[in-house]
């Protein structure tokens, strides 16, 4: 007969399985906290960056380099050749229109000059010559022929008085018939002189026309080295500032040699480059955005090469500011090229985080836990990126690179 349980006995009993159920629901938690921990690894938010995601808008650009060069600079280059004699401006020295940078040795050329002068005069005397021969030939053979057409007049009245004289019984047939004869001849003799004289006229204009080509091209030549001479004091056309000169005194320098520079310092332009894979992308008018220390410059494109060296495409770029004092001559730069712009979109700064890659994935921070989000990517430039979806304006997006996490749903940020 079973026998009653005290009552003390069923305390201890309870208490028992209360503090054994008690660590087996412990043990569960503990087990489900480690189990946790393993599966949602953590990071320390120092080796992260995190930016806010706004509303804004992104202009989407290519990215090129490019150098800041005067708008305007003459390159002065030697019209003959020769050596430098003295040099009268030094690199970086301020120069006025018509002012000679530096003088080559102009001995040759002036020698060259003066004959070629010679030349022309010898061969404007010949001109004068051939034209008093042309129009003394001329005027002779035309008297000649005024005394042949004379003659051949006479000699037809000759005829017409033979013939009526053999009417009456006067003269012969004979007579009528030399008499003819001499008329024939002396129209034969009128007809060659006519072709002599127009013979003798085109052979004496076409040795004129000769003289007359060969002095044209002395003038030509004449003109050549006077333009020559003139350049040989390299001067440049306006003023502005010496950016280069060849300044080795005694130094031999070529034809079309360069020997110095020129640059208005006052306004300036981009020599950009880019790759030949954007060529396509590249508009003349097309908007462009060129960085310089920090700040941003707004231009445009006004020329591009018409083909590709070596993979690389180069364009000139007009800036809207180009008196700007921060602006100098062969300052690297950043340039952007704009190919489209979205406006009042959800924007993050740009960063690591972003790929052309199909994996268009982004992790938003809430309460420390960084959540996986899929995303679309918009435009983007060197500043931010468009989130299309799933990125709302004031999250807290990480953009560091997080490409070995995109397998985790969340990671705990510490």
């Amino acid at each position: 007969m079973d026998r009653e349980l005290s009552a003390d006995y069923v305390k201890k009993s309870k208490r028992k399985k209360i503090v054994i159920f008690s660590s087996v629901a412990v043990g569960v938690i503990f087990i489900f906290w480690l189990f946790k921990s393993l599966i949602t690894p953590t990071l320390d938010r120092s080796r992260i960056r995190t930016a806010i995601a706004e509303f804004g808008d992104v202009e989407s650009t290519i990215n090129a380099s490019g150098m800041v060069v005067p708008e305007f600079e003459q390159i002065l280059t030697s019209p003959i050749q020769s050596k430098i004699i003295s040099v009268q401006f030094q690199a970086g020295e301020t120069v006025k229109a018509g002012q000679s940078i530096l003088q080559i040795d102009r001995e040759n050329i002036e020698n060259e000059y003066n004959s070629i002068l010679d030349e022309n005069e010898l061969k404007r005397i010949q001109i004068d010559k051939q034209k008093l021969t042309v129009s003394e030939t001329v005027e002779d053979l035309n008297a000649q022929f005024d005394v042949k057409q004379l003659r051949v007049k006479y000699l037809e009245s000759n005829l017409e008085r033979e013939k009526k004289l053999l009417e009456i019984g006067a003269s012969t047939e004979v007579n009528v018939e030399q008499a003819n004869l001499n008329l024939q001849i002396a129209k034969r003799e009128l007809t060659l002189l006519k072709t002599q004289i127009e013979n003798q006229e085109k052979t004496l204009n076409a040795d004129l026309q000769k003289l007359e080509l060969e002095m044209q091209i002395l003038e030509r030549t004449k003109r050549e080295l006077k333009n020559k001479l003139d350049e040989s004091y390299i001067c440049p056309d306006n003023d502005g500032v010496v950016t280069f000169v060849k300044k080795e005194i005694g130094a031999n320098v070529s034809s079309g040699e360069i020997v110095a520079k020129v640059a208005d310092l006052t306004s300036y332009k981009v020599e950009a480059a880019v790759s030949d894979i954007h060529a396509n992308k590249l508009i003349l008018g097309g908007n462009v955005r060129v960085r310089i220390g920090g700040n941003d410059f707004t231009g445009s494109i006004r020329g591009i090469s018409p083909s590709a060296t070596n993979g690389i495409v180069n364009f000139l770029v007009a800036l809207d500011d180009n008196t700007n004092p921060a602006l100098r001559p062969n300052m690297r730069v950043e340039v952007f090229v704009i190919i489209s712009k979205s406006e009042g979109v959800v924007r993050v700064k740009n960063g690591p985080f972003y790929s052309s890659s199909s994996n268009q994935i982004v992790y938003v921070v809430h309460n420390n836990v960084a959540h996986r989000i899929e995303t679309e990517f918009g435009a983007s430039n060197f500043d931010y990126v468009e989130l299309k979806k799933g990125v709302e304006s004031g999250d807290e997006v990480i953009i560091s690179n997080m490409e070995d996490y995109y397998h985790m749903d969340e990671i705990e940020i510490k």
